[in-house]
């Protein structure tokens, strides 16, 4: 289960001067504040609060702050200062107050929850301009969590702007992610939960999907599902956009689609690129869609839907800076202009090469284990692995085996695996596993809401196996696997899934209660 850290009280006084007014989202890694700096009157802020990993005095964060602090955009939001308090283990950023509401709170109140193609390309067009201008930095910045909740619009006629850069990196091309990363489903491309890495087409993946829950009123279907249905040669289940909007322009669907492609390298290169291609709509025949009542601006739209102009519904903070503070305290002071149908596809050995060690998290559809991961999902050391004993307090034997599947997205190769008499003591799991390499013990840990992480060893107590999942609704256990090698990478990833020897749920509800 995450665990969400404890809120500063409204009416708390930060630096000595910041007056929380507003607590305005709260999370895992830290919370978000509305804040009035009692020196200037009346002039608010967002304070972006960061919990130091571990409870460390020391955090770094992911870019950093000379860099971000150099952005300057008419879609970003300003980044005043930040400072850390080593004492209570926190740093905080304090960030332009954008006066507006959130592109989701905009579409909930709109019949259908969907814009107009008009409409869609305003809110759109800024924050386009602000992901290439990161794009375009000497080392590009991505976002990684780019969805209409982190799209404010300003009420005060400014535009759309780009939030929340809690999940932004520095782009490195030979970078691995090697533990799950946080994410918003519907919105992440599958590199973002494996060992690939993510690069700026992960950014315009996540800009696919906003164009598409926009349009459609509907959030994609998650890409982890998509990677399981296409790794057993089945129908794609994203629904084609025109499916869903038949009088959108072939231009637009198709631009969409593609930023959408489970293969990064078929994605567009480029922001730009997908920005250009969208500009068919303009001279294509739209069937109707812009015969439709006359376009609304940003701001209308607001008034429409008699917004909220204070912002708290928009639970997304801009811009995150930092600097690292061996003391107490330490405080930092802070346009570039735009120019399918449902069919069988098998992947390819790129694409398999490229979805390589996906976290398969469709699971966090059923258990909220995509959005915000467990506290233990960081996943079992494969330099250090406990080892199975037998010894201490009597074991609940489960009684239980699961038989299934293991695809290896590397070797694009399916084989058989199991686990055979299950038993459960507390949170921990244990028994015999037998796969690809042989028969041998596993051990891991489960917890309430179902996710499952164990790891495999042979004969010799060597691990030649590190499992992460959950229990599904359904009595299937699934999610991915690596095969672990010296520095904690792993030499070849894939999927899992498992279903009860027996065929009864039942049994994997016992797993869990």
């Amino acid at each position: 289960m995450h665990h969400v850290q404890e809120a500063l009280p409204v009416k708390a006084v930060v630096q000595g001067h910041y007056l929380v007014e507003a607590v305005l989202s709260r999370g895992e890694a830290g919370n978000t504040y509305l804040v009035r700096d009692k020196r200037l009157g009346q002039q608010r802020f967002i304070l972006k609060e960061i919990v130091h990993a571990g409870g460390k005095a020391r955090y770094r964060f992911p870019v950093a702050p000379e860099l971000l602090q150099q952005l300057e955009h008419p879609a970003l939001p300003h980044v005043h200062h930040t400072f850390t308090d080593v004492r209570r283990g926190r740093s905080y950023l304090l960030i332009e107050f954008i006066v507006g509401s959130s592109a989701a709170s905009l579409l909930s109140k709109r019949p259908g929850q969907r814009l107009r193609l008009s409409e869609t390309m305003e809110l759109m067009a800024p924050i386009m301009e602000a992901v290439a201008y990161l794009h375009r930095r000497q080392t590009p910045i991505i976002h990684r969590d780019i969805k209409p909740s982190n799209i404010i619009i300003s009420a005060s006629g400014r535009g759309s702007f780009l939030v929340d850069f809690g999940l932004a990196k520095l782009y490195d091309a030979e970078a691995t992610t090697s533990v799950l990363r946080y994410g918003s489903p519907g919105y992440c491309a599958p590199e973002q939960y494996g060992h690939q890495g993510t690069s700026p087409r992960t950014d315009i993946y996540a800009l696919g999907a906003t164009f598409y829950k926009c349009l459609t009123g509907i959030v994609p279907i998650e890409s982890s599902e998509r990677v399981l249905q296409l790794c057993e040669a089945k129908n794609d289940p994203l629904v084609p956009l025109d499916e869903r909007m038949p009088d959108l322009p072939s231009s637009v669907v198709a631009a969409i689609h593609r930023a959408l492609d489970i293969d990064s390298d078929r994605r567009f290169a480029s922001v730009e690129q997908f920005w250009e291609a969208l500009q068919g709509w303009r001279s294509a025949d739209t069937g109707g869609v812009q015969q439709e009542e006359e376009s609304h601006t940003l701001v209308s739209m607001l008034e429409a839907k008699d917004a909220d102009t204070t912002s708290s519904d928009s639970r997304s903070t801009p811009v995150l800076v930092g600097k690292e503070s061996k003391g107490d305290i330490e405080v930092n002071s802070q346009a570039l202009p735009l120019s399918r149908k449902r069919r069988k596809r098998y992947l390819t050995a790129g694409a398999l090469a490229a979805l390589a060690a996906i976290f398969l998290l469709s699971i966090g559809m059923s258990f909220g284990l995509l959005h915000i991961p467990s506290a233990n999902s960081t996943g079992t050391s494969t330099g250090q692995v406990a080892r199975p004993h037998t010894s201490g307090p009597a074991v609940q034997s489960v009684g239980q085996s699961y038989q299934g599947t293991i695809y290896n997205l590397v070797g694009n190769t399916k084989g058989v695996m199991s686990l055979i008499d299950v038993q459960r003591q507390q949170h921990k799991i244990r028994g015999t596993f037998q796969g690809p390499l042989g028969k041998g013990l596993f051990l891991g840990m489960i917890d309430a809401s179902g996710h499952i992480q164990f790891v495999a060893t042979n004969g010799t107590g060597q691990t030649t196996f590190s499992f992460d999942g959950a229990v599904r609704g359904d009595g299937t256990l699934a999610g991915s696997y690596c095969q672990p090698v010296q520095g904690g990478k792993c030499s070849s990833y894939g999927l899992w899934s498992v279903v009860p020897a027996g065929g009864a749920s039942a049994h994997a509800d016992s797993l869990v209660s």
